[in-house]
């Protein structure tokens, strides 16, 4: 128990301006028991978490309140939430208010007179709850910074290529490294210059090499007549000189080659994706990360890879990021991975302290309870054909292995005849 001084506490809610149930709303202490301490003769008494909710209100020391110290000339006054950006990016993160009350521990009703309300003064305590839950800063939700969400941050992405796997890709990008799915589509012009440059650059170097392996060809080609293959030297040289201009347009992709009859070989095209130039060269810098970065291309998950339900990427391979993260929020339960992937959950809805090492078991359980039907239905149709797969390949086994022997007792009847 520790106690209050009434005076001091009717003197610090007055020169906030706040009304009993303003100061009620922001600490979750009853008007009438705010009245009831603040018209008290003496000292009064209360909890423990009373006093912690008034003093982190009002963010002065409890020896302010009780009477003992002064108050600070300039006291911070309780933290301002704006209701219009908390809704905001409340509705971003694809949260209802009662899993955002339930993530934070703040009220479902708080949280709607908040948002209802436009700016109004909260608990630091609460706010930083919030904040912490939908992984924004405290300045975003009062106004003061700026909003990655002043529009729906899928809008910044056409709406016909924002598939679950990719709002999970840009929520483990925001998880791991910090920045928002506003943030990192803002800085993808800047990120795919980076990558276009270097792979025409790379283009460049391995276009010299060629160029000095072709100068050698053609001295063998001239002291060498017997040579004969040589004399198609001339069809290389078409090739070195497409691939020149191709770099010069800046052709990411080598569209111009791939019309080539020439080339076309070259170019083919399989269920995952295009073979390109670019597509080359994004796996030439994950072969030179290998080990230090979870991210792989060209592999077939169809539970978390990008872009699984239409997995062609612009001139690259299907991808798949942060895949220890994944690992480490699901382990070993695929209903778990399949909510995250299919959007039955988002990682921002995910209570916080189900993050911790020590929470695996209750947020594995947690996220497998949110495994929509629509979604264990999906699973249990890709796992049949899992099965159906394997059983035609074994098929296949089994009928190798059976026609040898069906030949050989085909010899032996003609034999015996």
């Amino acid at each position: 128990m520790d106690t209050i001084d009434p005076k001091r506490l009717r003197e610090l809610r007055r020169s906030r301006g706040l009304s009993r149930r303003a100061l009620a709303e922001m600490t979750e202490v009853s008007a009438r028991q705010l009245g009831r301490l603040e018209t008290g003769k003496g000292v009064v008494r209360v909890q423990d978490d009373t006093m912690r909710n008034l003093t982190g209100a009002f963010g002065v020391a409890a020896a302010v309140l009780r009477g003992d110290a002064p108050v600070p000339p300039q006291a911070a006054q309780g933290p301002q939430i704006d209701g219009d950006c908390l809704r905001a990016v409340r509705e971003a993160r694809g949260m209802s208010r009662d899993e955002l009350a339930e993530a934070s521990g703040v009220s479902e009703p708080t949280l709607t007179r908040w948002e209802s309300s436009g700016r109004r003064r909260v608990h630091a305590a609460n706010l930083k709850a919030v904040a912490d839950t939908l992984h924004v800063d405290e300045s975003i939700l009062t106004g003061r910074g700026r909003s990655p969400t002043a529009q729906p941050p899928d809008a910044a992405v056409p709406a016909g290529r924002v598939t679950p796997q990719l709002r999970l890709a840009f929520d483990l990008v925001e998880r791991r490294y910090g920045p928002s799915m506003d943030e990192v589509v803002e800085l993808a012009p800047l990120m795919f210059v980076l990558l276009a440059e270097g792979s025409l650059a790379r283009r460049r170097e391995r276009l010299a090499e060629a160029e000095a392996a072709m100068g050698r060809m053609g001295e063998l080609a001239r002291e060498q007549p017997e040579l004969y293959f040589l004399k198609y030297l001339g069809l290389v040289q078409d090739g070195y000189w497409q691939e020149h201009q191709s770099i010069a347009d800046r052709d990411l992709r080598g569209d111009a080659m791939r019309e080539d009859s020439h080339w076309q070989l070259s170019f083919q095209e399989d269920d995952l994706g295009a073979v390109t130039p670019f597509a080359d060269y994004l796996c030439y810098l994950a072969d030179d990360m290998a080990g230090r970065v979870d991210f792989v291309l060209g592999e077939v998950d169809y539970e978390v890879i990008v872009g699984s339900e239409d997995p062609v990427c612009w001139g690259a391979e299907p991808y798949q990021v942060c895949r220890d993260d994944v690992n480490e929020l699901c382990g070993e339960s695929r209903h778990a991975r399949w909510a995250l992937a299919y959007g039955d959950v988002r990682l921002p809805q995910i209570p916080a302290g189900l993050l911790e090492p020590d929470a695996a078991e209750a947020r594995i359980r947690w996220l497998e309870e949110r495994l929509s039907d629509a979604t264990q239905a999906r699973q249990e149709e890709y796992e049949e054909w899992i099965k159906s797969l394997v059983a035609s390949i074994d098929d296949i086994g089994l009928e190798s292995k059976e026609s040898p022997d069906t030949d050989a007792s085909a010899n032996d009847a003609e034999d015996g005849s």
